[in-house]
């Protein structure tokens, strides 16, 4: 099987599609579903971790298991790509 014309483009939020705020999104859906405070503050202190970093926060928020946190904010991230709610930077396209 040829892979020539294939490839992967790995990226970073910001710089070939806007997404952080799906991840906000999703981190206040699931202090909301779980009864949590969730507030600009904990947004900013979210923003730049790791998933296993963010997970423990939110679920430290929220009383809930860091796995399942992290599990429920991807979920949320992937629905809204496949869902075509992320728009692509300009110039991202040529670039690739």
């Amino acid at each position: 099987m040829s892979v020539a014309g294939r490839g992967v483009v790995f990226d970073l939020d910001g710089v070939l599609v806007r997404s952080e705020h799906l991840w906000e999104l999703g981190w206040r859906r699931y202090a909301e579903r779980h009864r949590g405070p969730w507030g600009d503050a904990d947004t900013r202190a979210c923003q730049g971790m790791s998933v296993p970093e963010w997970g423990r926060y939110l679920a430290h928020r929220t009383s809930h298991d860091p796995h399942d946190a992290a599990t429920w904010g991807i979920a949320s991230v992937v629905a809204a790509y496949r869902a075509g709610e992320v728009a692509l930077a300009p110039g991202a396209a040529e670039l690739v």
